[in-house]
């Protein structure tokens, strides 16, 4: 029976020890579109024997990570002070999570909270014909979010993670779902040094980077797989403004910090806003073209509000 991408499920659990399995439940399930895997870091050992022949030995498989990419939705939970089903995937990517009970769920950077993941994912048939079951453990990632106009907002992951079962034909998933419908971004601007400038989309990379030490005392060949940095910027493409309205030209050459701010997707219960406390610089600023119309394609790095507090913007819920 052929695998149908349509048809993947995945489920993701914090993890209370790191790389131990969590062991994901039917409501740990996350909704997501475009899911792939791969390989990451395999290491092929070589055998530089002599054979007799211009022919080398075959290499033989000496362990590998596993990589997941997948889209999620932003979008509330229904209630506010409710955890959406985004937040464990953002948790292992670094971010911390504050609950304010029947107010609000917030997601900010934070260099001392980080968290790991147990992702379990059926691999394209539900039923468990084909639906072959993977587990990873330890798993760690990156997130990118992408803000289009006349869109619903989105969150990008790619995680990396331990092999703790291959692909093992298994009994269908009863999947929980959160199945609130996520709102379309529709005037929503982002305004930059206090001016509201005409806009397509925003994106915002956290820039987080992964690594992971090889290890002798490990079945795969890895060690823990941790965030070694990030480097947040947002990026944004508006309508050229007149110099005199605001000038991202001469920002940029001047350093000048400028504030950032963003009004909130939906409504209570179901929405969400980004904050940015630090405001950003300028990093590029070059111009494009859209249907005829002078574009700027800018690109700026976001500050934190004091030196060493970390949350250079804050992902709230509420």
């Amino acid at each position: 029976m052929a695998k149908i991408v349509g048809q993947q499920q995945i489920r993701i659990k914090v993890e209370t020890t790191y790389n131990t399995d969590s062991t994901p439940a039917a409501t740990d399930a996350l909704v997501v579109s475009n899911f792939a895997w791969k390989f990451a870091e395999a290491r092929l050992a070589e055998r530089a024997i002599s054979t007799g022949t211009k022919l080398g030995a075959p290499s033989i498989y000496a362990g590998a990570l596993v990589e997941v990419t997948f889209e999620a939705e932003l979008k509330g939970s229904g209630a506010a002070g409710t955890a959406p089903d985004v937040g464990v995937a953002l948790r292992a990517c670094g971010h911390l999570e504050t609950i304010t009970g029947g107010v609000s769920v917030a997601y900010a950077l934070d260099s001392d909270d980080e968290k790991s993941a147990t992702i379990w994912f059926k691999d394209g048939d539900p039923t468990g014909a084909a639906g072959d079951e993977w587990r990873l453990t330890g798993c760690r990632g990156q997130v990118t979010f992408a803000i289009e106009a006349g869109n619903v907002g989105k969150a990008l992951f790619t995680f990396r993670g331990h092999v703790g079962q291959e692909p093992t034909s298994t009994a269908a998933w009863t999947q929980t779902v959160e199945t609130t419908i996520p709102v379309p971004v529709l005037g929503v601007p982002l305004v930059i040094g206090g001016v509201t400038l005409e806009q397509s989309k925003i994106g915002l990379d956290p820039a987080i980077e992964l690594a992971q030490l090889s290890v002798l005392n490990s079945t795969d060949g890895f060690g823990e797989i941790r965030i070694t940095r990030a480097r947040p910027k947002l990026t944004a493409t508006v309508v050229a403004p007149a110099a005199a309205t605001a000038d991202p030209v001469g920002d940029f050459r001047a350093g000048t910090t400028r504030t950032l701010s963003m009004a909130a997707v939906g409504s209570a219960g179901n929405a969400y806003q980004f904050a940015f406390p630090g405001g950003g610089k300028y990093q590029e600023v070059a111009q494009a073209d859209d249907s005829g119309i002078i574009t700027y394609d800018l690109t700026m790095g976001l500050l934190e509000a004091v030196i060493g507090d970390d949350r250079p913007y804050t992902l709230t819920f509420t």
